[in-house]
């Protein structure tokens, strides 16, 4: 998974608005993944605007951290 989300985010890099003149905003992206019955990850979209819903305990504790 690490090497698809490098080799996405290389292959579009150019192709993104990046505001480096202030050095002080970030993006946020989704990527959704599917396991096969294999465990073998395939790459199945790019969010750029994720859904951030607090669905369960977990998100609830981890995105106000974010």
């Amino acid at each position: 998974m690490q090497h698809c989300i490098r080799h996405t985010f290389s292959a579009t890099m150019p192709h993104l608005s990046v505001h480096r003149s202030c050095g002080c905003s970030f993006e946020l992206y989704g990527l959704d993944f599917m396991l096969d019955c294999n465990g073998k990850a395939s790459l199945i979209e790019v969010n750029t605007s994720p859904a951030l819903l607090r669905n369960g305990r977990v998100l609830t504790e981890t995105l106000p951290r974010l």
